[in-house]
């Protein structure tokens, strides 16, 4: 009874023994589980320098400017784009012409001038035909010529539209604008050209007076044969 007296009025101190013992058994496991082999990693992420960040940082890097490099691409194919254009409505402006020929013929020849427009790789896309003549197919109006005036036409005559007999051409470009203005002023010529005469007014003469309406200097002599007529009018504006 005396021992279990003892006992019970020591028992607060036991309490307390038994309460440090048992926290200083808790800090004992806590330092046996941190063992040297899996110490924790107190390093931040952000600041981490494993390779795989700096790998990811050269990735987003090139991610970057694989973004940048569409801009760069479109930019360039707009500016190409934007010269094209530039050049294409140039070629557009002037994509007008006349060109001063002559052609082969049974006798001495012919001169006449075709008007209208380019197409790609200036090409003729459309041509009329402007010419002095006698009128009709006939020889007799040109053998007349010879002494007396005789009754013209002013557009095209047997085989003006055919290449293999050209002789000499010689051509000019122009815009619209300038085109519209000549071809009104072509117009007017025609109608004040009733009359062929092989010396005083011929084809070589009406050739000359549409090079004069664009401001071309001209042979003086319009008894040239026509391909001399042309190449002569050529060399004279610097062609």
């Amino acid at each position: 009874m005396v021992h279990a007296m003892q006992a019970v009025s020591s028992g607060a101190p036991l309490n307390r023994d038994w309460g440090r013992n048992v926290g200083i058994a808790a800090m004992a496991l806590a330092l046996g589980a941190c063992s040297p082999g899996d110490k924790p990693d107190l390093t931040s992420p952000v600041m981490s320098p494993d390779p795989s960040a700096a790998s990811y940082a050269v990735a987003a890097t090139s991610r970057g400017d694989e973004s940048a490099r569409p801009r760069a691409v479109a930019a360039a194919a707009r500016q190409r784009q934007g010269g094209t254009s530039a050049r294409a409505a140039a070629q557009r402006e002037v994509a007008y012409y006349i060109e001063f020929r002559s052609r082969a013929a049974a006798s001495y020849g012919h001169t006449f001038a075709s008007v209208g427009r380019l197409g790609p790789g200036d090409r003729i896309k459309t041509s009329e035909i402007v010419g002095l003549h006698p009128a009709t197919e006939s020889v007799l109006p040109w053998m007349i010529g010879h002494v007396l005036p005789v009754l013209s036409e002013t557009g095209a005559s047997d085989g003006d539209t055919e290449e293999v007999y050209w002789t000499a051409r010689y051509r000019i470009r122009m815009n619209k604008q300038r085109y519209d203005e000549l071809m009104v002023q072509i117009r007017q010529l025609q109608a004040s050209s009733p009359a062929w005469h092989a010396v005083f007014y011929n084809c070589n003469a009406f050739v000359g007076d549409i090079a004069k309406l664009m401001g071309l200097k001209t042979p003086v002599n319009t008894l040239l044969f026509p391909k001399e007529y042309i190449e002569e009018l050529a060399s004279l504006n610097g062609a």
